[in-house]
């Protein structure tokens, strides 16, 4: 299991990329922000969205995560 990094205000306050743990980052793009899962097959990087913050919250965003085989996230 991974641990996560990110905290509710730490998300709310965010003005730049940050990382949560297991491939989870809060992509900040101007005003807007949105959750993207990276990661790595056979040697090739990939990026899926996961949704738009607040809309996604940092709980959900972590709980999608397995939809994707991701190990999960624990406090």
């Amino acid at each position: 299991m991974t641990r996560h990094k990110l905290t509710d205000a730490e998300c709310k306050a965010a003005t730049s990329d940050k990382q949560d743990g297991a491939g989870l980052y809060l992509k900040v793009d101007g005003g807007s922000k949105s959750w993207v899962y990276r990661y790595q097959l056979r040697k090739k990087r990939t990026k899926v969205g996961l949704g738009p913050y607040p809309a996604i919250s940092l709980a959900t965003a972590r709980v999608d995560l397995s939809r994707f085989g991701a190990a999960p996230l624990i406090a």
